[in-house]
């Protein structure tokens, strides 16, 4: 049995806007580093470990089977509908969304909407600690949505991992709301699970996918 609990999502946004739908959008991910005491023990003893968080795209069938993970190991999906642009662990400016004032986030993922199989009916977006840290022990984590066709942000989380003592979490989901390339949902969750690769993440999602396939075809994962 899964080692999680999936509750309904925290919230929902539709990509649509007047009826189409971007056709090229970006996932990313960005953090501070690892969180240190302010007390007088902290000060001599504290230490402020690198942080290597990666993020990873988990795509999943209608009947919750899953069909491939893109993840720093496997950088692109199949059809190129999904890609991954590395492991970081800083902010660049080597990117297509950056700037000298506003470096591009260190872990990135691009969806490509026309390039979809219709064979993917779910998009799991998820964070996991390769470092080891639990995810409380990091600060300021990022989760955004990019519009790369009008260069607009769409979407803005900050995880709230206080009570995180995991080294993952589910943080998002994209699914279809039918079968039509432009009727996409994304749904919300930050729910803390126990896995330090992508692997371990898109092993136990599966398994939870294959036991609540109404929930997944429905958005009402309670």
């Amino acid at each position: 049995m899964p080692d999680f609990k999936l509750p309904s999502p925290s919230q929902t946004l539709e990509l649509t806007h007047n009826g189409t739908l971007a056709k090229h959008f970006r996932i990313t991910l960005s953090w501070l580093g690892e969180k240190v005491g302010t007390g007088f023990l902290d000060s001599i003893f504290g230490k402020n470990d690198p942080v290597d968080l990666d993020l990873s795209c988990i795509l999943l069938d209608r009947t919750g089977g899953l069909l491939e993970t893109v993840w720093f190991g496997n950088m692109r999906s199949r059809a190129e509908s999904i890609q991954h642009h590395g492991d970081r662990m800083a902010k660049s400016t080597d990117d297509d969304d950056a700037s000298p004032d506003e470096p591009a986030d260190p872990e990135r993922i691009d969806i490509y909407f026309d390039k979809i199989s219709p064979q993917i009916n779910t998009l799991w977006f998820v964070v996991s600690s390769f470092s080891g840290q639990p995810l409380n022990k990091v600060a300021d984590v990022n989760f955004r949505v990019l519009d790369m066709v009008k260069r607009t942000e769409v979407a803005h989380f900050t995880l709230d991992t206080g009570l995180n003592k995991h080294t993952g979490t589910i943080v998002a989901c994209l699914h279809r709301q039918s079968l039509t390339l432009e009727d996409w949902q994304l749904s919300y969750y930050n729910t803390p699970i126990n896995a330090k690769t992508p692997i371990d993440l898109a092993a136990k999602l599966a398994a939870w996918s294959v036991g609540n396939l109404h929930s997944i075809n429905n958005t009402n994962l309670s």
